[in-house]
């Protein structure tokens, strides 16, 4: 809606004398002073009826204030009771798993006892802890308003893999420094005299200087025990 064109005065009458009224001036005024008139009414038209009232749809919500806005609301009301809890519905079928998502990274990781340090961070702010592998936001500006912490990063398990090929044998590493010999043990106990079972018992014989011959022999008696006989003829 445009403006009504203002008026401007373009002659002063009073430097008229006597009779002599420029005619044609005052027609030039009074047709500019209708124009402006005219405008007046046309704008007036488009925002009110006959009888004084607003047309429709003149005054629309972006054009009230934001005090006149709670000034039309009025004051609230009470808060109502709580309804009872209504019937539960049927379970709905189970939909199509999704695509993997794009990955999301932390705007902080650190262990949980430090997320205090994050306390005064805007909302929507997010930090991992990495020693529980949970993920905390924060909910509001308020201090220490943090989410309940969700598990993160691990996904579903996978299926097992098919077995590797056996690797190449790596090279033989370096012997190691040898140690300390340990201490000398203690002397074992002395073991049971062994018996002998059996000797080669023929008589072997020598030829002595001074003597015609000499004669040697192993004895095993019943006892087991090996004793030499040597005999001189």
């Amino acid at each position: 809606m445009a403006q009504a064109p203002a008026y401007l005065r373009s002659k002063n009458f009073v430097e008229n004398t006597g009779n002599a009224t420029d005619h044609s001036a005052l027609n030039n005024e009074f047709d500019n002073v209708a124009k402006s008139i005219k405008g007046l009414r046309d704008n007036q038209s488009l925002l009110l009826n006959d009888d004084g009232t607003l047309k429709e749809n003149i005054i629309q919500a972006d054009s009230l204030t934001e005090a006149a806005v709670e000034r039309l609301r009025g004051p609230k009301g009470l808060k109502g009771n709580t309804g009872d809890t209504g019937p539960e519905g049927p379970r709905g079928e189970q939909g199509v798993k999704g695509d993997v998502g794009a990955s999301f990274v932390a705007d902080i990781s650190d262990i949980k006892a430090n997320r205090s340090m994050y306390d005064l961070m805007p909302k929507g702010f997010s930090f991992l802890a990495m020693d529980e592998g949970k993920l905390y936001w924060k909910l509001s500006l308020t201090q220490a308003d943090w989410s309940s912490g969700i598990t993160f990063g691990k996904g579903d398990k996978g299926d097992k893999g098919d077995t590797g090929e056996q690797g190449e044998q790596g090279e033989r590493g370096l012997q190691g420094i040898q140690g300390d010999p340990g201490p000398k043990g203690d002397p074992g106990e002395d073991g049971t005299d062994g018996l002998v079972t059996s000797v080669d018992q023929t008589v072997k014989t020598a030829n002595l200087i001074g003597k015609s011959l000499l004669s040697v022999n192993l004895v095993v008696n019943g006892s087991g025990q090996l004793s030499i006989k040597i005999s001189a003829e």
